[in-house]
């Protein structure tokens, strides 16, 4: 199953044009896992909160994953509650604080470096499809099932 893969980090006050590591490192790993996967990362920091919002819609991602620091985390629970997905996932350093109030505006919430837990979750999206009953538990990533 080829995924269309869409990582986004709102814009940051102060940080200028750079878009974090975090989504640059799961596109890769992402790339690597499926070369078929059409993967587009967007940063809010390159464009206004309308432009991103239309991009991210234009392109209708199969998962949308947001990266949220807390000073861009209302504008990235705005853009998790404007995108229809099948799959809405969280991460980043205010995420693994407050997964579960992530977990009312997204599927699933990455806790910590996601480099090990993110191929095994697509690996699972790619064998189960989109049925979220289907995902195993996998340790780092917290689903609304689990939500304490």
């Amino acid at each position: 199953m080829s995924l269309k893969i869409c990582l986004v980090s709102s814009a940051s006050p102060g940080k200028g044009k750079i878009i974090p590591n975090g989504i640059r490192i799961l596109a890769g790993i992402a790339h690597e896992e499926d070369k078929s996967s059409d993967i587009r990362v967007y940063d809010g920091n390159f464009h206004s909160d309308i432009e991103l919002e239309e991009k991210v819609k234009l392109f209708k991602p199969d998962i949308l994953g947001v990266s949220i620091f807390t000073d861009n985390s209302e504008k990235s629970i705005r853009l998790l509650n404007s995108i229809e997905s099948p799959i809405k996932i969280a991460g980043g350093p205010f995420a693994a604080q407050l997964p579960n109030e992530l977990l009312t505006h997204c599927d699933y919430v990455f806790l910590g470096e996601a480099e090990l837990s993110f191929p095994i979750f697509l690996n699972s999206i790619k064998f189960n499809g989109f049925d979220k009953g289907k995902m195993p538990s996998i340790a780092g990533v917290r689903s609304k099932s689990e939500k304490e």
